[in-house]
C-alpha cells in the first residue's frame, strides 16, 4: 500500500526532471529530424534486401538534403510494393508518370546502384 508521498519521493524519477536546463543532449528533436530517422529506418526494413539496399544507401547519403516535396515523394515510394518498386527501377515494368519524378531518377541512378541495378534509358 502506497503512502501519501511515497510515489516519486525517493527515487526523483520525476521530481528531478523538472527545473532540468535544456542542453543538447537532453533537447527534442525537430519534427523534420524524426522524420528523417523514420524514413531512413523504413528504407532499410522494407521486406526485401535488394530493396533494402537501394532505398537504405540512397536514404543514408542523400536524405538530408531532400526537399519537402522530395520527402513526400520519397515517402510515397516507400508505400510500393518491393517487386513493384524493384521493376520500376530495373526496367522490368514501366514506371507510372505519377513515381517517373526527378527523385526516383535519382535513385535509380544512384552511385551505389552502379553495376548492380542501374536502368540504360535513365
Amino acid at each position: 500500500m502506497f503512502r501519501q508521498g511515497d510515489i516519486g519521493a525517493t527515487s526523483g524519477y520525476i521530481s528531478g526532471l523538472k527545473g532540468t536546463p535544456m542542453t543538447a543532449d537532453n533537447a527534442p528533436e525537430s519534427p523534420r529530424t524524426v522524420r528523417l530517422k523514420r524514413l531512413k529506418y523504413q528504407s532499410w526494413h522494407r521486406g526485401t534486401k535488394e530493396m533494402d539496399l537501394i532505398f537504405g544507401h540512397f536514404a543514408n547519403q542523400e536524405m538530408e538534403n531532400l526537399t519537402e516535396e522530395e520527402l513526400q515523394q520519397f515517402e510515397a515510394l516507400l508505400e510500393v510494393l518491393d517487386t513493384t518498386a524493384y521493376n520500376w527501377i530495373c526496367g522490368v515494368e514501366k514506371t507510372p508518370e505519377e513515381f517517373n519524378t526527378p527523385l526516383f531518377k535519382r535513385i535509380c541512378s544512384f552511385k551505389q546502384l552502379k553495376g548492380t541495378v542501374l536502368r540504360d534509358d535513365l
